[in-house]
């Protein structure tokens, strides 16, 4: 077996490792995401995703907020200031720092959010 076979098959085996896992998320997962929060985006930083390869990487981007309201959470309670969630860095969503998003959550994962002006 080639070198580039062999890289082919450990980029399926990084891909799928990481769709099972729950590292890749888009835009809006599935209708269950019973954590809604509005937060003020404070800083938006690189991360490097876990078993990447140096050819291929999944770059993602780690979005931390500033908790301005809970509207609806069965995870998440008062007394919290700040959330984070880590997105795919060329994905669907963008956020930017100083702006205000109503953020979907189903625990930890990242199901939908929307800018509010």
């Amino acid at each position: 077996m080639t070198i580039a076979g062999i890289r082919g098959i450990l980029v399926v085996i990084v891909f799928m490792t990481l769709l099972v896992s729950g590292e890749i998320r888009g835009v809006t997962v599935d209708g269950q995401c019973p954590d809604l929060l509005i937060g003020e985006v404070t800083s938006v930083d690189n991360v490097q995703a876990p078993y990447a390869l140096a050819s291929v990487q999944l770059e993602k981007v780690k979005v931390s907020f500033l908790l301005k309201q809970i509207v609806e959470s069965t995870n998440f309670q008062n007394g919290i200031e700040n959330f984070e969630i880590t997105i795919l860095k060329n994905g669907p969503q963008e956020f930017v720092v100083g702006k205000t998003y109503m953020v979907g959550l189903n625990g930890k994962w990242f199901c939908s959010a929307s800018k509010i002006e």
